[in-house]
């Protein structure tokens, strides 16, 4: 399945997705400067990209045509980014947001379960960064395989699995 190249183009479904599922501003009483939907967008470009947030603050600064896209004037501070990523990933959130990607999935005829049960793991522990020589060394000292260590936080894991979702998704989207 091929997967979207266009940056702006997740950047502007991942807008108009959390538009569908996220509320306007997180508290009534903060400073409206950015909307939820927007943040989310922003870090999707992030994740996208692999930034920092530094860096990804630096990209939307150089990218006005993407912020007003998203109707921005001006790119979030990294650290108005850093704290969007704890407010806007809590569970509830993101369950909706899944599950409005699970429909839009099923009307395009992309998730097809009919004789293959859909799994994912969500432990967010990664093999691959051990080499076989490390593995081999191990076993044959019986030491057994240590356990795998994490390598990034489960929000962090719960961001990559929508970004990558959204962009399997971004072809079905007609342009503008």
């Amino acid at each position: 399945m091929l997967t979207s190249r266009s940056p702006w183009k997740v950047l502007v479904v991942a807008y108009h997705l959390a538009r569908r599922t996220l509320p306007a501003h997180s508290c009534k009483f903060s400073r409206h400067d950015f909307t939820l939907a927007q943040l989310f967008a922003c870090l999707v470009v992030r994740e996208f990209f692999g930034l920092s947030f530094r860096r990804a603050e630096a990209l939307l600064a150089d990218s006005p045509a993407w912020l007003a896209e998203i109707g921005l004037r001006h790119a979030p501070d990294h650290n108005t980014l850093w704290r969007a990523l704890d407010a806007l990933l809590a569970r509830r959130r993101c369950q909706r947001m899944l599950d409005l990607l699970a429909e839009l999935f099923a009307k395009a005829r992309l998730l097809t379960l009919r004789h293959k049960p859909l799994a994912v793991d969500s432990t967010c522990f990664e093999q691959r960064h051990r080499s076989a020589h490390y593995d081999r060394r191990c076993r044959r000292n019986g030491a057994g395989l240590p356990a795998a260590q994490s390598s990034m936080r489960p929000k962090e894991m719960m961001l990559r699995v929508l970004v990558h979702n959204i962009t399997l998704l971004c072809d079905q989207f007609p342009e503008g």
